[in-house]
């Protein structure tokens, strides 16, 4: 976290200068100037350039100061902040460690400065997929600040502002987000009895937004963002860097509530903040343009979307190295670009080229590794490569069941995406068990108000439906639907699947009058928030057009066909899917109108289309 990542420097230099006064005095001018020069390009994201003059500071504290001064160690723990950031997370535990035993040896096993150092090997093991061994290092450092010294005679101190940060943390990432806010809300609590311009507030306010955010609490998240915002403007100014961390993460939490405009808004706010304060080139400026890009994803504007992804992918690799993290996420959402428009070829190499770099820098089973196999496994199930996908899907799960144990969020997504495998290959009773497992952890973990619960109850809705068994289709979708509106009301966009499908149900009972108003009000959420030429709104027109089609209502059925076929053809290319699908609809309407020869053309297509893919799908 950037406040945080800050309070650290600064203490780091106060050591430097004033709590080892003798030492200081016989450095040499090399190597304060190297670590000097290197902690200001560092600060400034200038990693490349600060690279030598970290290695010229490890080496000349190696050599002046040698293992047993604590100035080495102060040294050592700022350049693994460097090797942190590159992605390069072995070398920097190596460092953490060479740090942490020099202020054992030297100041003693509890010290405070002891207790910082095992807070960033708990991080380092964390980013590696050593969950177990993270907490156990975050554990030790919560111990050193809990006996922190205090008068004989004092009562017994409360729990520590940072003590309670660390837990939360450590709650966070197990998954036990229940938890992880009865931490954070009681450092968010005691944060406010600090002065006014103290950084733990900053932080506080950002760590307890996030667990809100997580747990799908988009509405408590925001005010405490706005909060952040206010305070940095204060403190600050407004147009510090840390506004543009600040407008971001309101950004996000204005996308997930379908606040397209103002995520927008922000998110050009925070680029021009960060370009002036940082440079074009700075990585801070690379994670917008890709934030601002999954926007124009988000709303089916995908030309606009493809060229930031370019330009903040061209960024974080000059910045950061082809294999840090930041880069796969880029290259993993530039994918899904590609995937969304019917691009597989051009996704493909992508997935691949992610997942091998998950692999080589965290090792095999790292739970990041398990996100970049389902997103492999996807693709091919939507390719018909079933064999393909299995393993991946199967796999995924085996490292999170590991890794994060059987009640993290993350195992009941994995458990969801071998379930959505499952039913394409018509194993209903190997799915329903799945489903409801993933559930039954979400419900554990999350509560049972999560929008993510939406997610599997229309997931049982399209199982029920496959099987025929309508009842429940249309139940679980209002079950959906109910979760969806209360966490997110009635106009989310997130509210246009349950909608639609549910529409699908009632349509197929003959119930056009509610199924048609469902999909009028499915359809207008979606024109009002993504816009009305979203690939998305095309689907809606085409089951809106079957409906009135199945009703004999040809005059009206054919402009919402028409419309989804030229939006669809518009946004997705001739050749998508999609596409196929809508010229199939289109030509059953014209076949009904005695128009044989306009609907034979459009079959042919579609035949070609189709054809397309399914000799693509065998090329691999």
């Amino acid at each position: 976290m950037h406040v945080r990542r800050t309070i650290v420097c600064i203490a780091a230099a106060f050591l430097w200068v004033t709590q080892f006064p003798d030492l200081a005095a016989g450095q040499s001018p090399e190597l304060r100037e190297a670590f000097t020069t290197y902690s200001s390009l560092y600060e400034q994201g200038r990693y490349a350039e600060a690279e030598p003059h970290a290695e010229s500071a490890l080496r000349l504290a190696r050599e002046e100061l040698g293992p047993n001064d604590p100035l080495a160690g102060v040294v050592f723990g700022k350049v693994a902040e460097l090797r942190s950031t590159q992605g390069r997370y072995a070398d920097a535990e190596r460092l953490h460690r060479e740090a942490l035993a020099i202020v054992e040896a030297t100041l003693g096993p509890n010290h405070l400065s002891a207790a910082g150092h095992l807070e960033n090997l708990a991080m380092v093991s964390r980013a590696q997929g050593r969950a177990a061994e993270a907490e156990e290092f975050a554990s030790r450092a919560e111990t050193i600040r809990d006996k922190a010294v205090v008068p004989a005679a004092a009562p017994p101190p409360q729990r520590s502002w940072q003590s309670l940060i660390d837990a939360g943390r450590t709650a966070y990432q197990r998954g036990d987000y229940r938890v992880a806010e009865r931490h954070l809300l009681a450092a968010f609590n005691q944060a406010a009895s600090f002065k006014s311009h103290d950084p733990r507030i900053a932080s506080s306010l950002t760590n307890l937004a996030r667990i809100y955010q997580a747990q799908g609490r988009y509405d408590d998240a925001e005010p405490l963002y706005e909060q952040y915002l206010e305070f940095i403007r204060r403190n600050l100014g407004p147009e510090h860097t840390e506004m543009g961390f600040g407008f971001n993460n309101l950004a996000v939490i204005y996308l997930a509530q379908g606040r397209y405009d103002d995520a927008g808004r922000l998110l050009k706010q925070a680029l021009v903040i960060r370009e002036k304060t940082l440079g074009p080139d700075h990585p801070a400026v690379g994670a917008t343009l890709s934030n601002l890009a999954r926007l124009y994803r988000d709303q089916g504007r995908h030309a606009e979307a493809e060229p930031l992804y370019l330009r903040s992918l061209e960024i974080t690799v000059n910045a950061l190295g082809p294999e840090h993290s930041q880069v796969v996420a880029i290259l993993e959402n530039l994918g899904y670009l590609y995937y969304s428009q019917g691009r597989y070829a051009d996704a493909e190499p992508l997935f691949k080229r992610t997942l091998a770099t998950q692999e080589n820098t965290l090792g095999p089973e790292h739970p990041k590794v398990a996100v970049s196999l389902d997103v492999l496994a996807a693709l091919y199930q939507d390719q018909g490569r079933y064999a393909d996908a299995e393993p991946l899907v199967k796999r995924a799960l085996a490292i999170r069941e590991k890794a994060l144990g059987l009640n993290h969020p993350e195992l009941a997504r994995s458990l969801n995406n071998l379930a959505q495998f499952y039913r394409t290959q018509g194993r209903y009773a190997e799915t329903e068990a799945l489903y409801r497992r993933s559930l039954a952890i979400l419900e554990s973990a999350l509560g049972a108000d999560h929008p993510e619960l939406a997610t599997s109850f229309n997931n049982l809705a399209l199982l029920y439906w496959d099987q025929g068994n309508s009842a429940e289709a249309e139940l679980n979708f209002r079950r959906a639907l109910t979760i969806l509106e209360n966490a997110l009301g009635p106009e989310h966009p997130g509210l246009a699947n349950s909608l639609n499908g549910m529409a699908v149900v009632l349509r197929e009972r003959g119930n056009y009058d509610e199924a048609d108003a469902l999909f009028t009000k499915a359809l207008t959420i979606l024109e009002a928030s993504v816009g009305p030429d979203h690939p998305t709104v095309g689907i809606v027109l085409n089951d809106l057009g079957l409906s009135r089609f199945a009703q004999r209502r040809y005059a009206e059925a054919e402009p919402l066909f028409k419309r989804a076929l030229a939006l669809q053809e518009g946004r997705l290319g001739p050749e998508h899917p999609q596409v196929a699908l809508s010229l199939e609809n289109y030509a059953a309407l014209l076949r009904a109108t005695d128009r044989g020869a306009d609907a034979f053309a459009m079959e042919t297509r579609a035949d070609a289309i189709r054809a397309k893919h399914a000799n693509a799908n065998t090329d691999f």
